[in-house]
């Protein structure tokens, strides 16, 4: 079975409504976040900025990251009667800029509040991403430099680095992929 590489990002922005998370439409019932494949020697953060560039118009400075964010979906499809096992890297980052420009690929876009959000989102494992992106941002509201931990006074966040958080994988990776569907990742219709 062939594998395929993408990298995206859930991106985000804030209203006098609230968070609104930013869906590409992509036709039918099938919306997602901006998305694309690593190209030969990128990694998959520098291929995630360069997709949202090329099918939002919106640029590395126009985005905040979560650095600690990263979540992985993975799926299988047949494209032209083969197999492949596909995994998408997505980041989490915030952006002022509403204007968004979409690429001939997509046919629309949609600024949305949670909820919509995740109705319009027909894979279970994208709804399980967005709620861990939506999570990570309620987590962070009211604490100095987005930082939230109890367990230390507050003079130690403002004068020390972060921790990183360790790399979250949603769901589990494994080695080899099964040749048929299972509840570890969804299949795709060949059009996609």
């Amino acid at each position: 079975m062939a594998k395929q590489i993408s990298a995206g990002i859930v991106i985000y922005r804030r209203d006098k409504d609230g968070i609104k998370f930013l869906l590409l439409y992509h036709g039918g019932r099938y919306w997602n976040f901006a998305k694309g494949k690593l190209e030969e020697t990128e990694r998959s953060f520098e291929a995630a900025i360069r997709e949202v560039k090329e099918e939002t118009g919106i640029q590395k400075q126009d985005l905040i990251f979560k650095n600690y964010f990263r979540v992985n979906d993975q799926f299988t499809f047949t494209k032209e009667k083969q197999r492949i096992f596909k995994v998408v890297i997505y980041y989490l980052a915030e952006t002022n800029k509403k204007e968004v420009v979409i690429s001939d690929e997509h046919q629309g876009f949609a600024w949305l509040p949670y909820e919509e959000a995740r109705r319009l989102l027909i894979y279970p494992q994208l709804k399980n991403i967005l709620k861990k992106a939506y999570d990570t941002i309620n987590e962070q509201k009211g604490f100095p430099n987005n930082q939230k931990d109890s367990r230390r006074p507050r003079h130690y966040l403002q004068n020390r680095r972060p921790a990183r958080r360790p790399a979250q994988s949603f769901p589990s990776h494994r080695p080899n992929p099964p040749q048929q569907s299972s509840s570890n990742h969804r299949s795709l219709p060949s059009n996609h």
